[in-house]
């Protein structure tokens, strides 16, 4: 998985909030967000993995995650990630 860019969807019970991410290694990528290491989620653990989205290279990931972000809208980023993404266990 390490190298294969993604553009991720992480969700907080404890503060009803998504978290959209990208990153070229999501086991790192989420183990940072577990164990409280990015400021931004910190208060949000702990969080569930809730889709991954493959891209081809880091700018098509870039241009995914700004889309979504600036969507600003919980139903179609989750919509988006229902329809396009898929959970990968590790």
């Amino acid at each position: 998985m390490e190298g294969q860019f993604c553009v991720y969807l992480l969700f907080s019970e404890k503060t009803n909030k998504y978290y959209i991410g990208k990153t070229s290694n999501i086991k790192r990528r989420f183990l940072e967000h577990t164990l409280g290491e990015e400021t931004y989620t910190r208060t949000g653990r702990p969080w569930k993995l809730i889709a991954i989205i493959d891209c081809a290279d880091g700018s098509e990931a870039s241009l995914l995650e700004t889309k979504l972000k600036k969507s600003k809208n919980k139903n179609y980023t989750k919509w988006y990630f229902e329809k396009y993404g898929n959970i990968k266990t590790f």
